[in-house]
């Protein structure tokens, strides 16, 4: 079995091209023929027009807290004795999708939830 080299006068010889002789313009029309045209379209889609619904935004905004203190949960759950100090949360903050100081602020909105005490021998904050 007899195997071709292609070179890039065989193939322009057998795309029937007369042969170019000066290498840069054979490189030119190479690239020329390997790259596309620029694509006058963007990938942002218009924009449409959308109607709000109101019932499933309001769910939408209880959906994201409830996924918060549920995150929260664990995150106190997989802790020995199953609390944690304040202080440690605020370093955890990133994990459980909190900025880093609105984990204070998210235990003091929802008192029923969380048990803020002080540990009796170490005077630290801690939740369970």
């Amino acid at each position: 079995m007899k195997y071709a080299i292609f070179t890039p006068t065989t193939i322009l010889k057998t795309c029937r091209f007369e042969p170019i002789t000066t290498p840069h313009t054979l490189w030119k029309m190479l690239y020329a023929q390997c790259t596309r045209p620029m694509s006058q379209s963007t990938a942002i889609p218009k924009k449409q027009q959308r109607v709000r619904d109101h019932g499933f935004d309001n769910y939408m905004e209880v959906e994201k807290k409830t996924r918060k203190v549920l995150k929260f949960q664990d995150l106190i759950l997989t802790q020995p004795n199953s609390m944690i100090s304040v202080s440690h949360l605020d370093v955890l903050s990133r994990r459980i999708g909190f900025k880093q100081h609105e984990v204070a602020k998210f235990i003091l909105k929802f008192p029923h939830i969380f048990e803020i005490f002080e540990h009796p021998v170490q005077r630290i904050l801690y939740c369970r």
